[in-house]
């Protein structure tokens, strides 16, 4: 992961903590790397979110 070039936005919902470790290493790692945590979405809620965070870290990271 530490040779990736490309940004990189990780998303998931705070209420999923089982990869929770998991997603903060690998948003460490990546050199251009992002972890972004909705806080009132799970697992689920995250794959569905239309919230303006959301949408706006997608966007900085395609700008990227």
């Amino acid at each position: 992961l530490t040779e990736w070039t490309v940004p990189c936005l990780i998303v998931m919902g705070a209420g999923d903590a089982d990869f929770l470790d998991q997603a903060r290493r690998a948003a460490a790692e990546i050199p251009r790397g992002e972890l972004l945590l909705l806080e009132q979405a799970d697992h689920y809620g995250a794959h569905v979110s239309a919230d303006e965070v959301l949408i706006e870290a997608v966007r900085r990271t395609l700008r990227a």
